[in-house]
């Protein structure tokens, strides 16, 4: 199963595989922190081996613009909720939703509470492809923390999925921002993908189509749409 096509404006399959984000050009505006391909390979290689089941099909969880521009092919996808963790504009965005002299913000999970999001199942003789891709998209910079988490899916089956937990030594972590100031900010800040109120707009629209209500981006949408 193929992934829809992106909204205009945002990455693509082809973009992550021709190597968005890692010319020299790219490197230059993310800094020191980007990562080699080497790197995202042993990286990948180490989340693959903290897998707490035996090797098979694995699940991704995704609770922002994985949903509405997963960039990957699957066999299922299906709304779960993870314990443990909720979605937050936790992580500085300076390039695709901001710039470093107006950074954007972006969802990460943060520890504490639950949230419910969308699993994509990869196929097991697919894993590291996919993966490879994903890793290009989410683990450039080292902001997040590869999780295995438990998860619940509608159907009531319990199954393991892995998700991004942000990492809150990064320098990109914003994990204290205020409610009224991501607001300010989101409303303002644009990137190379496009801005950042873009991307907030998508999510809650993602989420909805799938029949899951987040009380807190809605009111974050509505003090957005206010500036």
């Amino acid at each position: 199963m193929r992934s829809t096509a992106p909204p205009p404006g945002n990455l693509t399959r082809e973009s992550l595989q021709r190597g968005a984000g890692r010319s020299a050009e790219a490197r230059a505006r993310l800094g020191a922190l980007a990562r080699t391909d080497e790197e995202l390979d042993a990286c990948l290689h180490q989340a693959l081996d903290a897998n707490p089941e035996p090797r098979g099909d694995v699940w991704l969880f995704g609770y922002g613009s994985l949903i509405w521009n997963p960039l990957i092919e699957f066999a299922q996808k299906e709304v779960a909720t993870v314990h443990g963790f909720h979605r937050k504009f936790c992580l500085y965005s300076r390039v695709n939703r901001g710039t470093p002299e107006a950074p954007g913000l972006v969802l990460g999970l943060d520890k504490g509470g639950a949230v419910k999001g969308v699993a994509f199942r990869i196929p097991a003789h697919t894993v590291w492809h996919e993966l490879s891709l994903v890793w290009r998209r989410e683990m450039l910079l080292g902001s997040y923390v590869p999780t295995w988490a438990a998860a619940k899916f509608a159907d009531g089956i319990k199954r393991r999925v892995l998700t991004f937990v942000v990492k809150k030594s990064h320098p990109a972590s914003a994990c204290n921002i205020a409610e009224d100031t991501a607001a300010v900010i989101i409303a303002s800040a644009r990137g190379t993908i496009g801005p950042c109120r873009d991307y907030l707009n998508q999510t809650v629209e993602s989420l909805r189509a799938h029949g899951i209500l987040d009380r807190n981006l809605e009111r974050l949408a509505k003090k957005v749409a206010g500036f």
